[in-house]
């Protein structure tokens, strides 16, 4: 067992290693901050706080970027957008804009309907609705209507309240009435939405919410809110994802264990319990996005910590988590020396086999890259590292027509050669620790050894 987990270390060494050049800026860059994005009919649209694209192409807050060339979309908004969404084939945008950017369109709700060449409003909110000036959180699709986080104020509590509301298409529904107003009046926010269990699930910070402990959570079943009581959570949730059959909540948390109370960035569930996955160090930042790609968990957001297998290692902004490891984040080498305190990545997606990254930033690994980046896991040669923690070693490198896998260990077992993107392109069992490579092209690949079930190498 010891030799296999030796080997496990040994194969995702080579991932890092090639990730760690692979950053770059997408498109020439992007003048603010980008705090929303989404794939739709294959491009790849970004929101947020900015007025210029590549370098010269002047929107409004919004662009659609194909691979190789921005466009813009419409007349855009004078505001920031926070969330993008696809409902019935169809893309909203919402956030803290009112109006266009020119100023001829009113979007009452601070929502807005691509219709294919503008923006148009959306169908069952007037000026004079209490809709009317309601800045948007975030916005998810489930049980076939559309879910929006509004932030309206409210003049008998003189104050403002975060409220959920659905669309079907024609009619909106407040689900939060005047009692959940007045439960939520400590702190009450709601800041994500996300599903699991085939129930809606809402994060923020809920204070006191139906008289239960339930202060960073709270589910929707279709009918009735409820709370998740056990174990205590307090915080704030930025980003929910259910990965395999486990919910996974990234933010700034405090969790109250039954001995102890940590702060950690990520915390999961399994439908019965609750774990925290905490960074090597206290109040290290707090994680705003988690995607998954091949099965693999990135979490990306504003922290900084080192890693306690390398303490010149530091680890910011973007790491991978494997639940699997003794230590599961490992460095995906987005930190720069000359970065920002204040950067931070906000928002996420798998675009074209590559992870694109948005935020506030100005370099991405060794590159400079404004507030867009990319992580390609392609490259032109084959290099491989060893781990200095097992004496293991595999040559030549680069390899040509063979690999010689050489170690004081018993290797008398099976190999499994994957390309960056999970396909598994060659097993078989060790013989003279040589294995044949003739058949493959120019590129980077991970050698899993050991048993398969075991070792989780993507």
């Amino acid at each position: 067992m010891k030799n296999q987990l030796l080997l496990s270390l040994f194969s995702l060494s080579f991932i890092f290693s090639t990730y760690s050049q692979n950053w770059s800026e997408v498109g020439n860059g992007v003048n603010g901050d980008i705090y929303t994005s989404i794939e739709f009919n294959g491009n790849l649209i970004i929101g947020g706080d900015f007025s210029q694209v590549g370098g010269n192409l002047n929107v409004y807050n919004i662009a659609s970027w194909n691979g190789s060339a921005w466009t813009n979309m419409g007349k855009g908004f004078d505001d920031d957008v926070k969330s993008l969404v696809i409902y019935n084939n169809e893309l909203y945008a919402g956030g803290n804009f009112r109006r266009n950017g020119d100023n001829s369109t009113i979007f009452d709700g601070n929502i807005a309907k691509w219709n294919g060449s503008d923006w148009v409003t959306v169908q069952g909110i007037g000026w004079n609705s209490e809709y009317s000036n309601s800045p948007i959180k975030d916005m998810k699709v489930f049980d076939n209507k559309l879910y929006v986080i509004f932030n309206r104020y409210y003049t008998a509590l003189s104050d403002s309240r975060s409220i959920l509301s659905t669309f079907d298409g024609t009619n909106w529904v407040d689900l939060c009435d005047q009692n959940f107003l007045i439960q939520t009046t400590f702190g009450a926010s709601m800041f994500k939405l996300g599903i699991f269990e085939n129930e809606l699930i809402i994060g923020g910070r809920f204070d006191g919410f139906i008289s239960t402990n339930s202060s960073s959570i709270i589910k929707y079943n279709g009918t009735n809110f409820e709370a998740f009581v056990s174990p205590l959570i307090y915080g704030n949730t930025y980003s929910i994802v259910q990965v395999g059959n486990k919910l996974y909540l990234g933010g700034l948390f405090e969790y109250q264990a039954s001995t102890e109370t940590i702060t950690p960035n990520l915390i999961s569930f399994d439908g019965s319990n609750w774990t925290a996955h905490p960074f090597n160090i206290n109040n290290a930042g707090e994680i705003n996005d988690i995607i998954t790609k091949n099965d693999s968990i990135f979490v990306l957001g504003r922290f900084d910590f080192y890693d306690p297998n390398n303490t010149s290692n530091t680890i910011a902004r973007a790491a991978l988590f494997d639940p699997n490891l003794s230590y599961p984040f490992k460095n995906l080498f987005f930190y720069n020396s000359s970065s920002s305190s204040s950067d931070a990545i906000y928002t996420s997606q798998v675009f074209q086999n590559k992870l694109i990254v948005g935020g506030k930033f100005d370099y991405s690994g060794s590159s400079s890259a404004e507030n867009l980046a990319q992580l390609d896991p392609g490259n032109p040669n084959v290099n491989l590292t060893e781990n200095d923690f097992t004496p293991t070693f595999v040559y030549p490198n680069p390899f040509t027509d063979y690999l010689i896998i050489n170690s004081d260990k018993d290797l008398n077992q099976k190999y499994s050669i994957y390309n960056l993107q999970g396909e598994k392109l060659k097993e078989g069992s060790l013989n003279n620790n040589k294995i044949d490579t003739e058949e493959f092209c120019s590129g980077t690949y991970i050698i899993e050894i050991g048993e398969k079930n075991f070792i989780r190498v993507k």
